[in-house]
């Protein structure tokens, strides 16, 4: 009579031919297990994803390395263009005061208030005059 242990048979005479043989130390109903082996060309499989897989992370790794010193680059130069911004808020301020609308005015374009005169330098040969 034939039964059925766990996935291997035997029949109360013996092991049934092609199962796996009991060990020889006297402990009954214990099967010796064949380890399975693996074929070769999982292993290779197996051992190119994990390369793939390595490269697609230092890959990652150096993006990243690169984004954050582009941030590091772009953050530097938009605190230089809000510093510059605020220097020319306080130039264009102050250009808008009525002195310095007047200075402006008496420097480039030699007008004068009403009753005064302007002397204009001679020409000295060297230095021809700046109007």
């Amino acid at each position: 009579m034939k039964t059925m242990k766990s996935e291997y048979l035997r029949t109360e005479a013996g092991p049934v031919e092609g199962a796996p043989q009991m060990y020889a130390a006297g402990s009954a109903g214990a099967f010796r297990v064949k380890k399975r082996r693996v074929p070769k060309y999982l292993k290779v499989l197996a051992a190119g994803l994990g390369l793939y897989l390595a490269a697609l992370f230092c890959l990652g790794v150096y993006q990243m390395w690169d984004l954050k010193k582009q941030i590091n680059t772009l953050e530097a130069e938009q605190r230089g263009l809000l510093e510059q911004q605020q220097r020319l808020k306080e130039e264009m301020n102050s250009l808008n005061s009525p002195q310095m609308i007047e200075r402006i005015a008496r420097e480039s374009l030699r007008m004068v208030k009403p009753g005064e005169t302007v002397i204009i330098p001679a020409y000295t040969g060297d230095n021809p005059p700046t109007y």
